[in-house]
Formats: C-alpha cells, sequence, structure tokens
C-alpha cells in the first residue's frame, strides 16, 4: 500500500491557481470583524433565558472552532505560497545566470569563428601572391589580435631578421627559436598562406 499525500484545502478547490491576495486580505478582514462580532454575542450570554443558552453555546464553539481549523489551513496555504514563490525566484535567478552565461559563451564563439572567417580570408589571398612585392594579408591570431613590426610584402618577410621572425611566430603561438632563420621563416609563410617566392 503507498501513502498519497492529502492535498491541501487550497489545492482541492483551487487547483494550480495562484492566489487572488487582495481577495485574501478581504476575507481575513471579514473573518476579523466576525471574531468580534462573535465576541460581542459571547457578552450577551447571560441576557439569553437558561433553556437553550447550553445548546446555542455549544454551537457557538462548534462554529468557532470551525473557523479557527479554516483559519489555521488558510495560514499553512500561505505559507506553502511564499515557499512556492522563493523556490520558483531562485529559479528564475538561476536560469537568468544561466542564459548570461550562456550569452557571453556565445559572444565568445561568434568571435572564434569570426577571426577564424578572417583569418582563412588572409590565407586565401595570401596564397595568391605571385609578386614578390605585392601586399600580404595580415593575418590575426586566435583572439582577433593582429601583430604588430608585420612585413608589407614577401621581400620584407624574405628580408626579416631571426628576432622580428620569433616575435610572430611566438605572437601566432607557433614554436620559437631552434633550426636556422630560413625555416622558421618557412614555417611561418606557411602558416599566413604566402609562397616564400
Amino acid at each position: 500500500m503507498f501513502y498519497t499525500p492529502q492535498k491541501s484545502l487550497l489545492e482541492e478547490v483551487y487547483g494550480n491557481a495562484q492566489p487572488n491576495f487582495p481577495l485574501l486580505v478581504q476575507n481575513l478582514n471579514t473573518l476579523a470583524t466576525a471574531t468580534g462580532n462573535v465576541t460581542l454575542e459571547l457578552s450577551r450570554l447571560p441576557n439569553i433565558p437558561t433553556i437553550n443558552v447550553a445548546v446555542q453555546v455549544n454551537q457557538i464553539l462548534r462554529n468557532q472552532q470551525q473557523m479557527t481549523g479554516t483559519l489555521r489551513r488558510i495560514r499553512r496555504d500561505l505559507q506553502t505560497v511564499r515557499r512556492d514563490l522563493r523556490t520558483v525566484r531562485r529559479d528564475l535567478r538561476t536560469v537568468q545566470q544561466t542564459q548570461r552565461t550562456d550569452h557571453r559563451r556565445l559572444r565568445r564563439i561568434r568571435r572564434s569563428i569570426q577571426a577564424l572567417d578572417v583569418r582563412s580570408f588572409c590565407r586565401t589571398v595570401n596564397s595568391r601572391i605571385s609578386n614578390p612585392r605585392e601586399r600580404i594579408e595580415v593575418l590575426p591570431n586566435l583572439r582577433n589580435v593582429l601583430p604588430n613590426n608585420f612585413p608589407a610584402n614577401v621581400s620584407q618577410l624574405r628580408r626579416a631578421n631571426g628576432q622580428t621572425i620569433d616575435n610572430l611566430l611566438a605572437f601566432y603561438g607557433l614554436q620559437v627559436g631552434g633550426g636556422l632563420v630560413r625555416d622558421r621563416r618557412r614555417r611561418l609563410a606557411e602558416y599566413i598562406g604566402v609562397k616564400l617566392l
């Protein structure tokens, strides 16, 4: 046999409906007024003939107990609504944080794709250079940043010293140093898509 939690009064009556706070306040005010009226009427009990007093008092007490029970259930249900509202707010903050994180990631991905597009375009243009004085298209790094002191054409690339070549290799995240300058120069030229004519 399985335990089935009982639904609260509000769940039974309203299902998943949202609370109507103005109506709740109005009903609580009515309840407060009714409680005041009950107190007033109880103070008049000594004026009743003794024949029906016990029956009427018992009925009044039963009614008051029912009202007290109903009020307790309303308070419990209101506390549940408040807890649920806090949970919804926390969940909403989590969703908003996730969206901000996703937007940042998406911007980074877009920048990376743009950088790859630019790099691909530059390499394509550079691969078609047929004259040593023809301008080399400057290739940005993976963060889409352009290097300083980039050779303007193939002639300048051929004349670049070892330090300039090493600086450019480091800028692009390629292996620096080691071997002859011409080998490092060739490695750089291949990376940027240039043929050393």
